[in-house]
């Protein structure tokens, strides 16, 4: 018996059933990304503004890979029998998803309003908190204000002061120096006019003093002169006796008896 080794032809229509099929099959994988981001961020789970960061980068990832999915489907659909029905699951596929990107959104959303909420209201409290702050401590900083204004204006009365009394002495200063200088050229004239009798006074005082000298020089030559006249009658007398003492002495007569 001869055998049919010839292909079957598949019909067309058949062909376009299994494509439609895979097709679905690739847009239940997309919903199956759409369930992923529904299990990771469940109703009520976003409550800190760190998760809703990545909740809404996670959202727009999705978005963005559920809108290129749905523009290669549409692509791909407009080759295929079933045209509209290709299309049709194409969309529910990217609706269905992008239903669960705009739970997760809005919810992220919510949650950042809420918490801007929250951070104004705090930065509101803080703001009154600190007026009331302010307010309270207005008296004190006006006390402590108006105490370093008078403390300004009690240095600068000072340093006027200082200034008068460096200028005061200052012009007293002059007024002594001039003083000296004034006595002291009186002084110099008076020397000037009492010059010559000083250096008379002077010439009479050197005379004085050289005949002083001159008397006194000749009292010493009259006292050398007598006291040499004293050592040679002393040392002649002395000599005298000397040799009165060397001579042999005299026997004296003895008298008789009568």
């Amino acid at each position: 018996m001869r055998l049919n080794t010839q292909r079957r032809r598949v019909p067309r229509h058949c062909l376009s059933l299994i494509l439609v099929l895979c097709t679905a099959g690739a847009l239940a994988a997309e919903l199956t990304d759409a369930q992923k981001l529904g299990r990771k961020y469940p109703s009520g789970s976003i409550t800190t503004r760190e998760l809703a960061g990545q909740a809404l980068s996670d959202a727009a990832a999705l978005h963005d890979r559920l809108q290129h999915e749905f523009d290669a489907q549409r692509q791909y659909c407009g080759n295929v029998f079933f045209v509209n029905y290709c299309l049709g699951k194409a969309r529910r596929a990217q609706r269905d998803g992008e239903r669960e990107v705009h739970r997760v959104t809005l919810e992220a959303h919510d949650l950042q309003r809420h918490l801007d909420a929250q951070e104004r209201a705090q930065s509101r409290a803080a703001e009154q908190q600190r007026e009331a702050l302010e307010e309270a401590q207005r008296p004190e900083r006006e006390r402590e204000a108006m105490q370093a204004t008078q403390a300004r204006e009690q240095s600068a009365l000072e340093r006027v002061k200082e200034e008068q009394r460096t200028q005061e002495s200052a012009a007293k200063a002059s007024q002594a120096s001039e003083q000296r200088q004034r006595e002291q050229a009186t002084e110099e004239s008076r020397h000037e006019a009492l010059r010559p009798e000083r250096e008379a006074e002077s010439l009479r005082e050197y005379e004085e003093k050289q005949q002083q000298a001159k008397d006194y020089a000749q009292t010493r030559a009259r006292d050398r002169e007598v006291n040499e006249q004293r050592r040679a009658q002393r040392q002649a007398t002395r000599e005298e006796q000397n040799a009165e003492s060397a001579a042999p002495a005299t026997p004296q007569a003895v008298p008789t008896a009568p």
